[in-house]
């Protein structure tokens, strides 16, 4: 059986993987990534057009590409560690519009230093309770699994409008 841990949303396809963090959060991972592309293994890449499916042991995705990222499945043993983040802390409740040709909305809450504060070196920003509306599921049942997400990694390289609510 193939394990697909990874979730990752970009402008042409939804991707189901699994990504070797090496036993780092997927944001943290995605942060410090220090080469072009993010490697990938038993990758089912679906697009958002039509709805088909490409199935390879391993592929790459280059990282600004990505719009969302989210872990389907917690390995890195650090429940504890995220357990203690401030839930209170995300207390910005945000409309986000993808930059790209397709529209794309994440709603959710992010934490008000996020995007412009403190963390603005960072290319990608944690979105808690999101929903998102996009890529639609009556074209494939896989795009039920990004409709709504306990939380969204979010790259703020392809954010081009932020509404607060």
């Amino acid at each position: 059986m193939e394990i697909v841990k990874d979730l990752i949303l970009t402008d042409c396809f939804l991707i189901k993987c699994l990504i070797d963090t090496g036993g780092m959060r997927l944001s943290d991972y995605l942060d410090n990534l220090n080469r072009s592309f993010v490697p990938m293994r038993n990758v089912t890449m679906i697009d958002l057009d039509k709805g088909a499916s490409l199935s390879s042991h391993e592929s790459f995705v280059r990282i600004d590409e990505i719009v969302v990222a989210h872990e389907l499945l917690d390995v890195c043993g650090d429940r504890n560690m995220r357990n203690l983040v401030d839930e209170g802390a995300f207390s910005r409740p945000v409309a986000l519009h993808h930059a790209g040709g397709f529209g794309l909305e994440i709603t959710g809450r992010m934490r008000p230093e996020a995007f412009e504060g403190i963390d603005r070196e960072k290319h990608f920003f944690v979105v808690r309770d999101v929903e998102i509306v996009g890529p639609d599921p009556s074209i494939n049942e896989e795009f039920k699994l990004i409709s709504s997400l306990s939380y969204a990694i979010v790259n703020r390289q392809q954010i081009g409008y932020i509404f607060n609510q």
